[in-house]
């Protein structure tokens, strides 16, 4: 299960790029080239709270990737984490509130959001 989130959670971080990206450019005019894109993703604000969902990919990485398998209290948490970030209220951080606008706003995202709460309530 572990791995089908991930490639979820991957799938839903490049939605929710290709919507911060719409919205960043509807206010700054478009971004000229690949490596401005990039730069605006690392350090921009606007793209800031996207690295909250960057940091559970890697975690989810890491897990996969342990010498030791995959350990099952780890699993747990963090899809108990991946619940709680994926449902938490708008308002209650950066992330919830960015988060929740692009679920409501583009539909990608909104059914990329419903295919990872499947598979976490699975």
């Amino acid at each position: 299960m572990i791995k089908v989130l991930r490639e979820q959670l991957l799938q839903l971080h490049k939605a929710m790029l290709d919507y911060q990206k719409a919205e960043y450019e509807a206010k700054h005019g478009l971004i000229s080239n690949p490596n401005l894109y990039y730069q605006l993703v690392i350090s921009h604000e606007s793209f800031a709270w996207l690295k909250t969902l960057s940091a559970l990919i890697v975690s989810i990485d890491e897990l996969l990737e342990s010498k030791d398998g995959v350990a099952e209290e780890k699993t747990k948490q963090i899809i108990t984490y991946t619940q709680k970030l994926l449902t938490e209220q708008s308002g209650t951080s950066v992330f919830s509130t960015n988060y929740q606008t692009a679920v409501q706003n583009n539909p990608e995202v909104s059914t990329l959001h419903a295919q990872a709460l499947s598979t976490l309530n699975s």
